[in-house]
């Protein structure tokens, strides 16, 4: 059985990147808009991939983070100035959005293959 990936990306960027490569590997379903996630059933997943691009993304991973516990979270931080308010968030592993998308793939599947072992 596949694992399910959820790609939370208002931008859409990322989001659609991600479902293109990792649809073979992984049942992935991507996100684009506050409403939708809110309504998402988060356990159902076993990963989620979530890309802050503004301060009320920043707000709503705050809320996933501190009540899915359980769920692997990986996180991409789009702005600078956010990126400070997360240097010491426990339990996620974190996107270096600076990398080619080859790359950040690559750490992705390394980091979920780790965990699945």
């Amino acid at each position: 059985m596949k694992r399910k990936i959820l790609v939370y990306d208002t931008s859409l960027g990322y989001g659609v990147y991600f479902k293109k490569i990792f649809k073979q590997k992984y049942e992935i379903e991507t996100l684009i808009d506050k409403v939708s996630l809110k309504k998402a059933e988060l356990f159902y997943y076993d990963c989620i991939i979530f890309i802050i691009n503004e301060y009320d993304d920043m707000n709503l991973f705050l809320k996933i983070h501190t009540t899915k516990k359980g769920i692997r979270l990986f996180l991409g931080i789009t702005q600078e100035i956010i990126k400070k308010q997360f240097q010491y968030q426990k339990d996620v592993h974190y996107i270096n959005l600076e990398y080619t998308k080859r790359d950040i793939v690559k750490s992705i599947n390394q980091k979920l293959e780790l965990q699945s072992a």
